[in-house]
């Protein structure tokens, strides 16, 4: 990119408009946590 040349970014208030928008994740935190360990157990089980 040359010195003159600029590019085209979304400011930061329409980034938070957009996301204050959009539905929020409805998952339980707990139900995320429990996926994420079966996964890490997984992973582990692999490389062992």
């Amino acid at each position: 990119m040359k010195n003159n040349e600029t590019r085209s970014r979304d400011t930061v208030g329409k980034i938070s408009s957009d996301l204050l928008n959009k539905t929020p994740y409805s998952n339980d935190p707990i139900e995320i946590e429990r996926a994420m360990h079966e996964d890490y157990v997984k992973n582990v089980t692999a490389c062992v």
